[in-house]
C-alpha cells in the first residue's frame, strides 16, 4: 500500500510538473506571406515539433506582404517574414532589422497570357502582385523599368493580397500576368501560361524565408 501511494504521488506530481510546463509555453506571432517553400523552414519545425521542444508556442500567420510588416511595427506580430516589404520599411526609417535569412535568390516568377512573348508586350496591361511596396513588386517594377516601361504609367499593377490569389486572378484573366511563389508557378505553368521571367535566374538578391524582429 505504502509503494502504491507512492506510485500516486508521484505520477500526480508529474502531471501537475507537465501541465506546468505546458502552460510556461511562450506563444510566438509570425506574420507569413504563405505557407509554401518560401517559409518551408518554418513550417518543416512547426511539424517536426522543434519550436514546441524550446518551449514555444508558434503561430505562422498569414497575411499579405505590407500587412505583415505593418502588424509587426504596430505590435500585433512579434516577428515578419516579408523581406520586400520589411527592406523597404527598413529604408524608410522604420525600427526593424533581419535576424535570420534561409535563401538569398527571389523565388518568383512572372508569369503572363501566351499571347504575350516579351515584357515590352505587358504596356498597357494589368499585372497583379500580393502588396504594393513588397518584394514581387519591387522586383517587377524594376524588372520593368529595364525593358523602358514605367509601374503604374505604362503598366497597372494590382495589389491583390496573398500568392493563391494572384494564381487564380492569372488564370480568370482578371489580370494579364502575376508574380507568382511555388507551387503557384507550377500550376499555372500548367494551365498553359508563359513564363517571362525566373527571378531564381536573374541577377536580384532578395533575403527569402527572412525572420525580421523590431529593433531594440
Amino acid at each position: 500500500m505504502r509503494a502504491r501511494s507512492k506510485l500516486n504521488i508521484l505520477i500526480s506530481f508529474l502531471a501537475v510538473v507537465g501541465l506546468f510546463a505546458k502552460a510556461e509555453a511562450i506563444t510566438v506571432r509570425v506574420a507569413v506571406p504563405t505557407l509554401s517553400m518560401v517559409v518551408i523552414a518554418f513550417t518543416v519545425a512547426k511539424e517536426k515539433g522543434y519550436y514546441r521542444d524550446e518551449g514555444l508556442d508558434v503561430d505562422l500567420v498569414v497575411m499579405r506582404d505590407t500587412l505583415g510588416i505593418s502588424a509587426l511595427i504596430g505590435g500585433n506580430a512579434d516577428f515578419a517574414s516579408m523581406s520586400g516589404a520589411g527592406l523597404t520599411a527598413i529604408l524608410g526609417g522604420m525600427p526593424l532589422r533581419f535576424a535570420y535569412t534561409s535563401f538569398y535568390r527571389p523565388m518568383f516568377w512572372l508569369y503572363a497570357k501566351p499571347e504575350f512573348q516579351d515584357i515590352k508586350a505587358l504596356k498597357g496591361k494589368r499585372i497583379g502582385v500580393t502588396g504594393l511596396g513588397s518584394g514581387p513588386d519591387n522586383l517587377l517594377r524594376e524588372t520593368l523599368k529595364r525593358n523602358g516601361l514605367e509601374g503604374g504609367r505604362d503598366v497597372t499593377i494590382l495589389a491583390l493580397g496573398l500568392p493563391s490569389t494572384v494564381a487564380t486572378a492569372l488564370r480568370t484573366g482578371t489580370v494579364d500576368a502575376g508574380m507568382v511563389s511555388p507551387p503557384f508557378n507550377f500550376i499555372v505553368k500548367d494551365a498553359g501560361f508563359r513564363e517571362l521571367v525566373s527571378y531564381l535566374k536573374e541577377d536580384f538578391v532578395e533575403l527569402q524565408g527572412s525572420i525580421l524582429a523590431k529593433a531594440f
